[in-house]
């Protein structure tokens, strides 16, 4: 299949040089003649090069779209279709569509990877995002500016100063699991262990982005903050983001914030009241 499109590619490119080289350079000639053959006409340049680009940009798409990569985003847009009819208590997400995107990939199949985005999105914490649950995404980054205070003090600090509060990147943090920072061959990974640690390790996640750019950030303005923590540098490899997420050890004091958060919980319940702040 390949080699057939090189080859009418090649065709269509000569076609497109005789086109061009047998126009008059009398443009009130109506009908090319080979008598005017010269390469001294900057027409011909122009018609060639500019011919031949658009026919390549065409052939190249009718390739795509022969081998199959349409249908890809094809399948991805009747899986998050299908999600959405089926949970419509959850409003139109660009997260889901991320997801969709990752299972697809792994899957290469159109039912198991719905399956897997289903089951993944609405039997974790991932769903209170997605329903927006203000009560858990509140104590989420109340607890990660907790946990930046302890083991980062001087991105807290500074992040102060600029008067950055964190839910204005953690939210998209967590509710795309860092889809839209990292590159996909860290997120498989990450998927696995979210599975296994849960919230725990979005906190973990989060530090170690801070950390791994402390210098940078101390010395960016808002606007370059929020660009870095947008999208991780392609610097940072897959062996060396892991190696400073183990160093990035937080499950001290994660377990106390989850253990006072759950005794003020109870004790605003057996007082009656319904409004918990965390």
């Amino acid at each position: 299949m390949k080699r057939k499109f090189i080859i009418i590619g090649l065709i269509g490119i000569i076609i497109i040089c005789i086109l061009s080289f047998i126009i008059p350079k009398n443009p009130y000639e109506m009908i090319p003649s080979f008598t005017y053959l010269s390469f001294d006409k900057p027409l011909w340049l122009c018609i060639t090069l500019s011919g031949s680009f658009i026919y390549i940009n065409l052939l190249y798409e009718l390739y795509i779209l022969k081998n199959g990569k349409s249908e890809t985003l094809y399948q991805i847009y009747r899986i998050v279709r299908v999600f959405f009819l089926m949970r419509k208590d959850i409003n139109y997400n660009i997260s889901v569509i991320n997801y969709a995107f990752i299972f697809i990939l792994v899957f290469n199949d159109e039912y198991t990877s719905f399956q897997a985005l289903f089951n993944f999105i609405c039997t974790t914490n991932i769903i209170k995002y997605l329903i927006k649950d203000k009560s858990h995404i509140k104590n989420n980054c109340q607890i990660f500016d907790i946990l930046i205070k302890k083991h980062i003090p001087k991105i807290y600090e500074h992040l102060n100063n600029l008067n950055i509060n964190n839910e204005l990147y953690t939210i998209s943090w967590f509710e795309n699991l860092f889809t839209q920072t990292l590159n996909y061959k860290i997120i498989l990974r990450i998927i696995d262990l979210y599975l296994i640690y849960g919230d725990e390790l979005l906190f973990q996640i989060g530090l170690t982005i801070i950390k791994i750019q402390e210098e940078d950030l101390l010395n960016y303005t808002i606007n370059e903050i929020f660009k870095v923590l947008k999208r991780l540098p392609n610097k940072y490899d897959e062996e060396q983001f892991f190696e400073n997420l183990e160093l990035m050890n937080i499950q001290e004091k994660y377990n106390s914030l989850i253990v006072s958060k759950n005794l003020s919980e109870q004790k605003d319940f057996l007082n009656g009241d319904e409004n918990t702040i965390y």
